[in-house]
């Protein structure tokens, strides 16, 4: 009898199979009367692509790790040749495809980036054979936290306003996911950092606020995320006055010893730096103003209860400010002018007076500080102090 033919049909991929590039599958033939061993050829749109195998068992199957680098395409064949008589062979019967994997791939934040809450950046990927759209998510310590856009077109690009609300972290990735197939997916590398932005906010002054000069008022203001020390200066009608100090803590209070110096003026305002960083700053809302010392003298002694004896020489005190020139001093008593003292004294806080034994002895008198350039400014013993006659000194008798 005649034998059967040398044949070789393979099985599998044999058209219509749709695998992917980096993995792996079987090719599988059937032989009859086919000796020795066979070859395994790639084929694309009717020519050689590759040679996968030039020399292997005839025993019906082949591993095929498909290369990553081979082209995506729908017009693929597999050839089986056998070695000891290369007129036999086959292939598959129709084309089959090759495809990459379906991928996306975050780029950004893809790690260490540094965003602030408040701003906006562009979330990006690409994307390999993935059909329809996809799904933004933010997680956060490696949980969800929020999904940003449950269904965006699949374009590698999604503008993100970041809310303001979001917590402070450096724990922060972001997850895209096919929502054809969510078992398509990809995150962020590793952590990104989330952060409300550095600010400073000047609390006080920040307008309205009448200070005087030479008093000292406290600067006060708050900060968020700020880093190193600060600088305080006074502006001036929208111009740069002085600078009050180059470097202080942020520790969100400055005492300032308001010179006497300034101009009194309804139009200054305060403005709070970071070293670090320049472009972080505050003034004050509005203007505040630095007003003249307002002029003032309190008698000190006698202030009321004291008693002095005529012909004593007793020491008239008192303080002042914002009283310039010199002062005179008066005598009341029961609520009248009883004597000028001295019609014009230096306004050095104290005066010596020798009481003259030609007053009236009583227990109603006070007296009265005046400054000379203004008369409104003045100030009199709080309460009523005594001027009596001295006692005399006792009489010794010898016994």
């Amino acid at each position: 009898s005649l034998a059967a033919p040398s044949t070789i049909t393979v099985t599998d991929p044999d058209g219509a199979e749709d695998w992917e590039t980096g993995s792996t599958h079987n090719i599988t033939w059937t032989s009859v009367n086919v000796t020795g061993n066979v070859k395994v050829l790639l084929y694309k749109g009717g020519s050689l692509n590759s040679t996968l195998t030039s020399d292997t068992a005839n025993d019906g199957t082949y591993s095929w790790s498909i290369s990553s680098g081979l082209a995506d395409g729908s017009d693929y064949k597999i050839r089986i040749t056998s070695l000891s008589d290369g007129t036999v062979y086959d292939e598959s019967d129709a084309n089959f495809s090759l495809a990459a994997p379906a991928s996306i791939t975050v780029t950004d934040p893809d790690g260490s980036e540094e965003w602030e809450t408040g701003s906006t950046h562009n979330v990006t990927w690409t994307s390999v054979n993935v059909t329809g759209n996809v799904k933004v998510e933010l997680y956060k310590g490696g949980s969800l936290n929020s999904s940003l856009t449950s269904d965006t077109a699949n374009d590698g690009t999604y503008s993100w306003a970041i809310s303001s609300g979001l917590a402070d972290g450096t724990d922060y990735k972001i997850r895209i996911t096919s929502l054809a197939d969510g078992t398509v997916y990809d995150e962020s590398d590793a952590n990104f950092e989330l952060a409300a932005p550095s600010t400073i906010t000047v609390t006080a002054p920040n307008g309205s606020e009448s200070w005087e000069l030479d008093s000292t008022e406290s600067i006060t203001w708050s900060s968020v995320n700020l880093t190193g020390n600060v600088k305080i200066e006074l502006y001036k009608d929208g111009s740069l006055n002085s600078t009050l100090t180059s470097d202080t803590a942020n520790d969100g209070s400055y005492s300032w010893a308001i010179s006497d110096s300034l101009t009194a003026a309804a139009d200054y305002r305060i403005r709070i730096t970071s070293l670090s960083d320049g472009t972080i700053y505050d003034q004050s809302n509005a203007d505040f103003t630095l007003e003249a010392v307002s002029a003032s003298i309190t008698v000190t002694a006698p202030n009321g209860g004291e008693e002095w004896a005529f012909d004593d020489t007793e020491n008239i005190t008192w303080s002042s400010s914002g009283v310039t020139g010199n002062v005179k001093i008066l005598l009341y008593s029961g609520g009248g002018w009883a004597a000028t003292l001295t019609s014009d004294t230096a306004n050095d806080g104290t005066y010596s007076w020798t009481i003259s034994d030609s007053l009236t002895a009583a227990t109603d008198y006070t007296i009265k500080v005046i400054s000379l350039v203004d008369t409104s400014v003045y100030d009199e013993s709080d309460a009523d102090f005594t001027l009596e006659t001295a006692s005399a000194d006792p009489v010794i008798t010898s016994g």
